[in-house]
C-alpha cells in the first residue's frame, strides 16, 4: 500500500535532519490515533524491523549548511508498506490529523492536508527497473557503532554487502522455505550517485541509484512495497518502478 500526504509548514526553513522531522511527525499522528499501537511500535518493540519506508519531495529546495530552505513551505511525503495493517494504521492516523496543526520541536508546525492513495504495482515479470525515491543505506554493522561502516554501490564491497543485507532481510520476512528464491536474487547498478544524509547526530553516506532487480515476482513486489536495506523505516531505501 502506497500513499502521499501533502504537508504545509509554518516556516520556509527546516533543519537539515529532515528524516528526524518526519519520524517525529509519524510518531505524533500515530500516538494521537492509538496510544497502544504507538507504544507497541516505538517503545515496547522499537528495535523491531518495520516493513515500511518513506521519502519526501520538496520543490525548489535549497540545501544549506545546517538547514533546508523550502520556498513554498510545502513537503510531499510518500509512504509505502507491504504490511497492510501497518499501512492502514498510518493512513488512518494522517486522516485523523488532517488539517490539524502538529507542533514539533524548534517551533516547527506541520499541517497534513491532501492525502492520496496510489495504485498498487503488481509485478508479473522476473525483473524490474527501479529508481530510489529515498537514498539506499548500505551498512555493515557488527553490534556496536565503532564497528559500523557505510559503503557505496560504486564499490565491490558495497555491492557484496547490498546483496548480503537484502537476502538477510528477505529471509527474515519469508523464512528458509524461500531460501532458494532469495539466493537467486540478482541486481545491476545502472546509475549511482553518492550523497550524504544527516540523520540525528551523524552523517550517513548513501546512494541515489537506478537499479535492475531480478528475481521472483513476489520478492520484487515486496521490495517495491516495503523498501530495501538498512534504516528503511527511517526514510531510506524507498523505490519507484520505472
Amino acid at each position: 500500500m502506497r500513499f502521499t500526504v501533502e504537508l504545509l509548514l509554518n516556516e520556509n526553513t527546516i533543519p537539515k535532519d529532515k528524516n528526524r522531522i518526519i519520524l517525529s511527525l509519524l510518531k505524533n499522528v500515530i500516538e494521537s490515533y492509538d496510544e497502544e499501537i504507538y507504544r507497541d511500535m516505538y517503545i515496547d518493540n522499537k528495535t523491531k524491523r518495520k516493513n515500511m519506508t518513506f521519502s519526501i519531495y520538496m520543490k525548489n529546495a535549497k540545501f544549506l549548511r545546517d538547514t533546508i530552505e523550502i520556498p513554498d513551505k510545502r513537503i510531499i511525503l510518500n509512504i509505502s508498506s507491504s504490511d497492510l495493517e501497518l499501512a492502514i494504521t498510518i493512513y488512518n492516523s494522517f486522516m485523523l490529523s488532517k488539517n490539524k496543526e502538529i507542533k514539533l520541536k524548534d517551533g516547527l508546525i506541520i499541517i497534513p492536508t491532501k492525502i492520496q492513495m496510489k495504485k498498487k504495482e503488481i509485478i508479473s515479470d522476473n525483473y524490474i527497473l527501479v529508481r530510489t525515491l529515498s537514498p539506499i543505506c548500505i551498512r555493515d554493522h557488527n553490534g556496536n557503532n565503532k564497528d559500523t561502516w557505510y559503503y557505496s554501490l560504486d564499490e565491490t564491497k558495497g555491492k557484496e554487502i547490498f546483496l548480503r543485507n537484502l537476502r538477510y532481510q528477505l529471509l527474515e520476512e519469508f523464512g528458509e522455505t524461500r531460501k532458494i528464491d532469495i539466493d537467486n536474487l540478482r541486481f545491476e547498478v545502472l546509475e549511482n550517485k553518492n550523497i550524504k544524509i544527516k540523520y540525528y547526530d551523524i552523517v550517513i553516506p548513501s546512494n541515489k541509484a537506478i537499479l535492475k532487480l531480478s528475481g521472483k515476482p513476489y520478492l520484487l513486489e515486496y521490495m517495491l512495497d516495503s523498501g530495501i536495506l538498512n534504516l528503511k523505516s527511517s526514510g531510506f531505501g524507498m523505490l519507484e518502478r520505472l
